[in-house]
């Protein structure tokens, strides 16, 4: 029993090593990449579309958080003319009630 795992761990020490250098020392050719080389650029353009998705969004929310901006200066501002069109308003009723006695 202790041969066999000290087998097992010898054949995973030498896997991990292979791998590694696999890994390294890549080919430059399309035909030779391994599949697990294959895998990790699938994995790396899905992140880059990831990550160009994610700029758009972001891009998105900048224009709407403007939008949102300007939008809330003008409601603001004809708060404000409602709130001084009031204001007046009842400074001149109040002039007119005191001019009648």
């Amino acid at each position: 029993f202790e041969l066999k795992f000290k087998e097992i761990q010898i054949r995973m020490w030498l896997w991990r090593r292979t791998r590694y250098i696999h890994i390294k020392y890549r080919p430059q050719s399309l035909s030779s990449i391994s599949t697990l080389h294959q895998h990790r650029v699938a994995m790396a353009e899905r992140l880059k579309m990831k990550e160009d998705e994610l700029l758009c969004l972001k891009s998105k929310v900048n224009d709407l958080e403007e939008q949102l901006q300007v939008l809330s200066k003008r409601n603001i501002f004809r708060n404000r003319i409602v709130c001084v069109s009031v204001v007046l308003f009842v400074v001149l009723l109040f002039s007119l009630g005191k001019g009648e006695n």
